[in-house]
């Protein structure tokens, strides 16, 4: 690579930060709406409000040709999770406590359910399932505002250009914008904030190629928005699947005997899902068009709007890195094992999105063990209900059941033909997991309906395997790692001692 040049210098009085998480207030105003309608004021105001920095801890690369609305979505999740898993916890908390020290409480339900020697008839209210989602949005909408103190994570100094370049005062705004590369010089941490269009704007294509020759060593993340798109997509179904198996209790369902009076409140409550994996499916092609783009990238393909940036990026490239084709092979190569891992199979969910799905089954699982406690079931059917039910299916199935459903769905998500075998193609993913997670949850409940012994052994069963399946994926890079340090020493032998 050549010397970098002008390219990434930046004057020190406009080294200015902000957490993303504050970009956020007002429902992510600043990513909605278009600069030029908002006020010159609201724009002065939001820059005496940033921070003067040496450097940064994340540079967000990013491309307005996509949703702000989407993007917002995605950061309030990114940035709210622990916030909104917070609130969902107290309100489990306040309504077991309200309906504990309150018994007059008014249970609508009733359900007639053998759980070990208790067969008496017990009272189903749905509050958690109803304060539940109320409060995992609560929590969300709340993350921006929520006090530094109650925040469970450091607080990270970004780099956004939206928020960090004057957006009011032209001259400030031109010397913003010309010094990418050097904000871009001081920071850790370049996060791509991947969607479609990122790589046909010459402006991310220029970030990329800055970041790397302005930090050699520095991180470069990928973080495709549509990860937490996928989990705005399944919440609903997960709460209305939890919805279905409820009704389908206070129906009157399990009193069709121990084998389809366990199996029909399950299958109900699998039945919203079909439409939903159709639409997971869909998402995570964007995925494969990620890494199809990757490596067929050309920088005559990327697009900007005024010729005088055309020459300053084009320049810049050509001067870091010889030519154009040098470039390429760069992205093609290098660029793309780095931001993939060296791993293109399969979407990695993380565990903290899968813990905000389970909040569903959960809620449900709990609203039942919370009547078997109203009516004054002995201890251990209510221990049972709360390992056997709550726990081992409401928490470790679901865990590995969601993990599953992400695997197939990615896996198999470009359709081999279009149309009838597609959804035939989605039909038998959701099949394949609905069996899966029907065994799984069938087995729990027989086992923590026979006995205590039987709901810990199910209990003891399902955490090994969730635990399993949740690190594989760091005890799948732990073994590439030590496969990769075999072979270097393999290639270079240590030579005999004289």
């Amino acid at each position: 690579m050549q010397h970098a040049g002008p390219y990434l210098q930046v004057e020190d009085d406009l080294l200015r930060g902000v957490s993303l998480r504050s970009t956020l207030k007002g429902l992510g105003w600043m990513w909605r709406k278009s600069a030029l309608r908002v006020p010159e004021g609201t724009w002065q105001r939001q820059w005496e409000c940033l921070h003067r920095v040496q450097t940064y801890n994340v540079f967000i690369s990013h491309t307005w040709k996509s949703s702000g609305s989407l993007k917002v979505l995605a950061l309030m999740l990114r940035c709210g999770w622990q916030t909104a898993l917070s609130f969902w916890l107290f309100s489990l908390f306040a309504i077991v406590f309200v309906q504990v020290v309150f018994p007059d409480v008014p249970q609508p339900f009733k359900l007639d359910k053998p759980v070990i020697s208790f067969d008496a008839e017990y009272p189903l209210a749905p509050w958690l399932l109803i304060a539940g989602p109320l409060a995992l949005l609560m929590g969300l909408f709340c993350t921006p505002y929520f006090p530094k103190c109650c925040r469970l994570s450091k607080e990270e100094t970004c780099f956004v250009d939206i928020a960090c370049i004057h957006q009011a005062d032209e001259a400030l705004k031109e010397r913003g914008i010309y010094g990418i590369g050097g904000f871009l010089r001081h920071a850790e941490e370049l996060r791509v904030l991947w969607t479609p269009p990122y790589l046909t704007r010459l402006w991310c294509v220029f970030e990329l190629a800055a970041y790397r020759v302005a930090n050699p060593t520095g991180k470069i993340s990928l973080a495709p928005i549509f990860i937490e798109h996928s989990v705005f997509i399944l919440a609903p179904a997960f709460w209305a699947a939890s919805w279905c198996y409820s009704l389908s209790l206070a129906a009157g369902l399990p009193n069709y005997g121990y084998l389809l009076g366990e199996a029909l409140p399950i299958g109900v409550a699998l039945l919203p899902l079909l439409g939903f994996v159709h639409g997971l499916r869909r998402l995570f092609r964007e995925k494969h068009k990620l890494y199809e783009d990757l490596k067929q990238f050309k920088l005559a393909s990327a697009e900007c709007s005024e010729p005088f940036d055309y020459i300053f990026v084009t320049s810049a490239i050509h001067r870091w890195y010889g030519s154009a084709e040098e470039f390429e092979r760069f992205v093609q190569g290098p660029l793309f094992n780095e931001i993939s891992g060296n791993s293109t199979k399969t979407v990695d969910v993380p565990l903290a999105y899968c813990l905000l799905l389970v909040t569903a089954p959960v809620s449900a699982t709990i609203d039942e063990t919370i009547g078997l406690w109203s009516a004054g079931a002995p201890v251990d059917v209510v221990l049972s209900s709360l390992l056997g039910h709550a726990y081992s299916i409401g928490v470790c199935c679901s865990l590995v059941s969601i993990k599953l459903l992400y695997y197939l769905c990615d896996r198999f998500a470009v359709a081999r033909r279009p149309g009838l075998i597609d959804y035939l193609q989605t039909v038998l993913i959701y099949t394949s997991w609905s069996g899966f997670f029907l065994l799984g949850s069938y087995t729990g409940e027989l086992s923590y309906r026979h006995s205590l012994k039987a709901a810990a052994c199910h209990a003891s069963i399902t955490t090994v395997v969730a635990v399993f399946v949740c690190s594989w994926k760091f005890i799948s890079d732990s073994l590439s790692a030590c496969r990769r340090l075999l072979k270097a020493n393999d290639k270079f032998p240590k030579q005999p001692s004289a």
